[in-house]
This record gives C-alpha cells, sequence and structure tokens, in this order.
C-alpha cells in the first residue's frame, strides 16, 4: 500500500515547480538533497514534461499520498497523459486504489 502523510506539504521546491517555472532553481534544490516526492503533483498539475523528468530523476515516492491521492491519481483525473505515461515508465502503480477503491485507469474515465 503507498504511504499516506495526509496533508500535502508546500515546500520551497514545490513553490519552484509550482509557482516559478523555475528549472535551475529546482536542480539547485533537488542538488541540495531536496526530496522531489510532494513537487510531482506540482509539475502533473503544470503539465510539464521536463519538470517531471527533473523530479522523477531525483527517485521521488512515486506512490505516495497526499488527501488519499498519488501523483498518478491527479495525472489520471486531468487528463495529463503525457506525465501519466511519464509516471508509470518511472514506476508509479496504477494499480493502486484510491479511498474509494479506484485505481487509475477507472479515475481516468470519470
Amino acid at each position: 500500500m503507498a504511504e499516506d502523510e495526509g496533508e500535502f506539504r508546500a515546500t520551497p521546491r514545490w513553490y519552484a515547480v509550482s509557482r516559478g517555472e523555475n528549472l535551475p532553481l529546482v536542480r539547485f534544490l533537488l542538488g541540495r538533497g531536496a526530496d522531489s516526492s510532494y513537487s510531482l503533483w506540482a509539475a502533473v498539475w503544470r503539465d510539464d514534461p521536463v519538470l517531471c523528468r527533473e523530479l522523477l530523476n531525483a527517485n521521488p515516492r512515486l506512490n505516495l499520498r497526499a488527501h488519499g491521492e498519488t501523483p498518478i491519481f491527479y495525472a489520471a483525473r486531468l487528463k495529463r497523459l503525457k506525465t501519466l505515461d511519464l509516471l508509470i515508465a518511472a514506476g508509479a502503480d496504477p494499480t493502486v486504489p484510491d479511498p474509494q477503491g479506484r485505481d487509475a485507469e477507472a479515475i481516468a474515465r470519470v
């Protein structure tokens, strides 16, 4: 089962991804050991494959949940198909159920 840390954590790296489109800052923070896990939601929302790849290269916890969702659920719900493919290729588990028992494929169909 995926980890569920409950509340989402907005970190400096998350702000660099979600607000600034600041790839140099993202690389700087990742190079100093910043955890890329929570920033995946921001990269999915932005539908930014370059930022997604940078974050995925930093070995995030792909099946980490916040508010019951993993980044793959978010990509499926928003119909971010390229990002969804990147997450699956990186090892995100599309069969992990959400709190209602739906997997990523079922969520994408809604």
